[in-house]
């Protein structure tokens, strides 16, 4: 009954959204998506295609790793019903992702969607600005589109095989058969997934954390999980004011949760270093642990930091809107700024000993000390990139609906992302 219920409700928004109904289509926001704000905006206003049911529709706000905020009740404009506003108030600098529900007046059809604006972004507002080095940075971006709720945005790689996929509204997709996709028999807003080597898969979810060994979803905890990760046999939840951690292996062990430096905010990254210690990612610093969880230190960022991750050599990389950092764990200090490439703050991932970034909708290498563009096929806008082991790198083009794999970053197969329906 569970799976028929989530068919039920996938179907229903795949219908409800589909291209042949008329519905309520985001014409423009503002801020716009990938907005680089120097300042909290008073409003949030979006611009539909056609008017909407104000009682009905909603605008919803997320700080980074997914932790709510509070706002007023998004109201219509008086004068023009296919405007919807929400106004904030003041918000503290970070990324923070609107998601919408807009239920047109006139057939009651729903159409959902979200994207994300930065705060105390100045530094990276001019993309045409010359970075650190003096270098004139990378300036071919493509425009940020908005996506549908239905849309796959995220993906996260397998154990084996094609990757598992994240739409908008946050329902997973399992990979099936002939290079399609199956939603997942699960009703939660899913976050993130980890694939294992037993060929399990754990779920970070707003209603907690579930692990399906094959057979059935079984629930490990009910604390929200922003996200999560997954070493030394160990898994870590993102919950708000602490970590989860239990062994990897199913659900006979009890989760233990980890009291984290700054108990009002939710872990956002947790990496494992060379030397086998973790560095945790959190409001924008980042602290160190020799003992799973159990202390942290602080690193001492030099600026605020939006994501964390490990270079070929073990190394801790920081990426800030002033460039990207690497920790000396000998001296425990952090090196001068290198320029990253343009289009905010990106995704940072290794593959075969070269560092990649994903920022702007565009893929990058890094090589002889500066970044370059990968020649991916298709004009699509990339939104996600993993690392499958041992050599596969995996892209997911949302906006042309496809993802695309390579094993040494040149040659790309590319597969459309189909969803059977019925």
């Amino acid at each position: 009954m569970r799976r028929i219920g989530f068919m039920i409700v996938f179907l229903a928004i795949m219908i409800g959204t589909g291209p042949a109904l008329a519905h309520a289509d985001l014409l423009r926001a503002d801020p716009p998506p990938d907005a680089m704000l120097e300042s909290a905006p008073a409003e949030i206003r979006l611009v539909f295609s056609e008017p909407l049911n104000a009682d009905l529709s909603r605008v919803t706000l997320r700080a980074a790793g997914g932790v709510p905020v509070e706002t007023p009740p998004a109201e219509a404009d008086p004068n023009d019903k296919t405007v919807i506003i929400v106004r904030p108030g003041d918000l503290p600098d970070g990324l923070y992702t609107v998601s919408w529900e807009a239920v047109s007046s006139s057939n009651g059809h729903l159409t959902k969607g979200s994207y994300t604006f930065t705060i105390g972004a100045s530094a990276a507002t001019n993309h045409n600005a010359k970075d650190n080095s003096g270098n004139r940075r990378l300036t071919n971006l493509l425009p940020a589109p908005t996506f549908s709720g239905d849309a796959p945005v995220k993906l996260f790689a397998a154990h084996d095989g094609a990757p598992y996929l994240l739409t908008a509204d946050g329902h997973l997709l399992l990979p099936g058969p002939d290079d399609s996709w199956q939603p997942a028999p699960f009703d939660a807003r899913v976050n993130e997934v980890y694939s294992d080597v037993n060929g399990g898969l754990w779920v970070a979810a707003d209603s907690g954390l579930y692990y399906d060994d094959g057979s059935r979803w079984q629930p490990v905890d009910d604390q929200p999980a922003a996200g999560l990760e997954v070493t030394h046999g160990y898994v870590f939840a993102f919950n708000h004011g602490s970590l989860g951690l239990m062994e990897q292996g199913g659900t006979a062990h009890k989760v233990r949760h980890l009291n984290t430096p700054l108990p009002e905010a939710t872990p956002s990254e947790l990496v494992m270093l060379g030397d086998h210690s973790h560095a945790l990612l959190l409001d924008g610093e980042v602290f160190r642990s020799l003992d799973l969880g159990l202390s942290w230190t602080p690193l001492a960022t030099p600026v605020p930091v939006s994501t964390i991750a490990v270079d070929a050599d073990g190394k801790l990389l920081a990426a800030a809107e002033t460039g990207l950092y690497t920790w000396n764990r000998v001296d425990g200090t952090w090196s001068a700024p290198q320029p990253l490439p343009a289009g905010g703050v990106p995704v940072l991932r290794v593959l075969s000993d070269r560092l990649y970034a994903l920022a702007g909708g565009r893929l990058y290498v890094r090589a002889g000390g500066a970044w370059q563009p990968v020649d991916v096929p298709g004009d699509g806008y990339l939104t996600a990139l993993e690392v499958q082991y041992p050599a596969t790198l995996w892209a997911l083009d949302a906006s042309g609906r496809r993802v695309l794999s390579s094993t040494d970053g040149t040659a790309w197969t590319a597969i459309p992302v189909k969803i059977p329906q019925g």
